[in-house]
């Protein structure tokens, strides 16, 4: 959904996404990849995200995101590309290109059909 779009309180999401989730999923997902524990983990969208995180440069959407809301992200601590510590910066950048999973999974075409069905389904029981 574009930022033009959004209802109250999802400018809050945005906030907590950049201030809080994203950044302190980057240590989990390593640390899955390098036990080779992604099948175990199960859920392929997560380390696709959190490459999307660390590798997409996101300074047009929030440059949008400000044109749309007046939210400004644009914050060294709120921009994509990092994890929560230097440490985990550090393993990050020593050792996820090393790993033979793609870094661009995320702009790979996905089977979603599971998600689509599920969204459809949560619609038709709100109704």
């Amino acid at each position: 959904m574009q930022p033009s779009q959004w209802k109250e309180g999802q400018n809050t999401s945005e906030s907590y996404r950049r201030c809080c989730t994203s950044v302190g999923w980057v240590a989990q997902a390593l640390a899955l990849r390098l036990m080779h524990a992604e099948k175990a983990w199960g859920h392929d969208a997560f380390f696709d995200y959190v490459d999307r995180w660390m590798y997409e440069n996101d300074a047009e959407f929030v440059k949008t995101i400000k044109q749309a809301t007046a939210q400004d992200h644009d914050k060294e601590w709120a921009r994509q590309g990092q994890g929560w510590d230097a440490f985990v910066n550090a393993m990050w950048a020593r050792h996820r290109q090393r790993l033979e999973a793609p870094i661009d999974g995320w702009k790979q075409q996905h089977d979603d059909s599971y998600y689509r069905a599920a969204l459809e389904k949560a619609r038709r029981q709100a109704r």
